[in-house]
């Protein structure tokens, strides 16, 4: 793979195939009563998936649906709850363990090869057409889609400073009191305030239909200012007119820049993986992540410049330790990225090498 001399090489240690391995059929061509083995469940040509038995108590119950399945997760959140996720056609699902039962968490849409993390107490999932979070029973879109049709201009009365002011439209999620995620803003252009018109009034600020959201955000800079402060905040999501009068709100400490213009929604992943504190997303050769998770929230902060480009289509993330590999099936090569550093050199295998199917290794460590 073109490893530099002193990087040790690492083996993979596979799974025990002591089931049986059809050596025969195309690894994708499961027949009625055969299996496809993982590291936590057993899908099977008939569209049922079973957990694998005696894995922190998972049941093996079978679960069955008139879709396909697209993809079985465990979803381990830092209390010890074992949670089980299954993607069936469009839709994610929660499987109760007693029973088998279906829950449904999310409509992703689509049909294609869904995939799923497990990482701060959230459950990740993309399957090509979306991507979405879990939060112990209730899923939303992984970050916010921000407003559009909204305007701004300047109307009479207020005390804000004349001159001009750059404005953002935009939505917050406020959980216990602190807004902890933005969505970007819609840019409203520019207002000019004075002879009397000192007050910013932003018009026609649609609902969103995200239920996650709670706020609205006005960003604006001061008058004739470059930064854009968050000027006004309302605790709502239906009020469609917000007049800025006065400078009172303004919080100087939280700027559009850091808070919101980074805050940029994921595209339709059709792979995703957690790697040394960042989510990744493939969009074929394209492989986008988030900003470093200082706060669980920051896995749906994808900013414009968090993207590396690769020479060949990616079907699969995996991660070796610390090190982080790209499987490009259609081109049969495996992408290194050391050290998982996005801004680090990559290199690509040398021979013809790499695994034509996705998931074919997920992940590689102890046990």
């Amino acid at each position: 793979m073109g490893y530099p001399s002193q990087v040790k090489h690492k083996e993979l240690q596979w799974e025990s195939f002591g089931g049986g391995l059809n050596t025969v059929d195309d690894p994708l061509a499961i027949q009625d009563g055969q299996l496809h083995a993982g590291s936590k469940n057993f899908i099977s040509r008939s569209r049922s998936v079973k957990w694998r038995p005696a894995a922190r108590g998972i049941k093996s119950t079978a679960v069955s649906s008139s879709a396909l399945c697209k993809g079985a997760f465990e979803y381990l959140q830092t209390d010890g709850t074992s949670r089980k996720m299954a993607v069936y056609g469009g839709t994610l699902y929660e499987v109760n363990t007693s029973d088998g039962t279906l829950t449904s968490r999310y409509v992703l849409g689509g049909s294609g090869v869904a995939w799923g993390v497990a990482v701060r107490d959230v459950f990740i999932c993309a399957n090509g057409t979306e991507v979405c979070k879990v939060e112990n029973d209730t899923a939303y879109q992984l970050g916010i889609t921000p407003p559009s049709g909204a305007s701004a201009a300047a109307v009479a009365g207020g005390t804000l400073s004349d001159g001009d002011y750059q404005v953002y439209a935009g939505y917050g999620r406020d959980v216990g009191g602190t807004i902890v995620l933005y969505s970007v803003g819609q840019n409203l252009g520019t207002v000019t305030l004075g002879s009397g018109n000192n007050t910013v009034r932003v018009s026609s600020f649609a609902q969103s239909s995200d239920a996650q959201v709670t706020d609205r955000v006005i960003w604006m800079t001061n008058a004739d200012g470059g930064v854009a402060y968050r000027y006004y905040t309302a605790d709502n999501n239906a009020t469609t007119t917000h007049d800025v009068t006065s400078d009172s709100a303004r919080n100087t400490s939280i700027t559009y820049e850091a808070f919101a213009a980074s805050s940029i929604r994921p595209g339709a992943f059709q792979v995703i993986h957690y790697h040394k504190n960042k989510i990744l997303g493939v969009i074929d050769n394209l492989v986008y992540y988030s900003k470093n998770g200082s706060t669980v929230y920051d896995f749906e902060r994808f900013p414009q410049l968090n993207v590396n480009a690769y020479p060949y289509r990616i079907n699969a993330i995996f991660s070796i330790g610390e090190e982080l590999f790209f499987s490009c099936g259609d081109a049969n090569k495996i992408i290194w990225q050391p050290f998982g550093d996005m801004a680090q050199e990559f290199y690509v295998s040398d021979d013809q090498f790499g695994f034509k199917y996705p998931k074919t290794i997920s992940n590689w460590g102890p046990g």
